[in-house]
């Protein structure tokens, strides 16, 4: 009966190593320059990035309604718009 399970056990370890691979490849050809997990770590991380863009062309973010042509005010709807993502993120966190 022990040995039965410690064979699932190993099994279940096996398969689960099996399936928790996938490739991450980085162009990045100094070989000091990131770590193997420094590249998982930032590979992990740009979820949240993309989230941020989502919210931003969210319908309720009304982004699509701006007409603006003086740089001036691009620079500042860019500036307003990066304080929101800002703001979402603390709140999220």
């Amino acid at each position: 009966m022990i040995s039965l399970i410690i064979k699932k056990d190993e099994e279940i370890s096996r398969k689960t190593k099996e399936a928790g691979k996938f490739i991450l490849a980085t162009n990045l050809v100094e070989e000091n320059k990131l770590e193997a997990s420094e590249i998982l770590i930032t590979y992990k991380n740009q979820q949240s990035t993309e989230r941020g863009f989502r919210f931003l062309k969210d319908p309720l973010f009304f982004t699509d309604s701006f007409f603006v042509e003086k740089p001036e005010r691009i620079e500042k709807m860019l500036f307003l718009m990066s304080l929101c993502l800002l703001i979402y993120n603390l709140g999220q966190r």
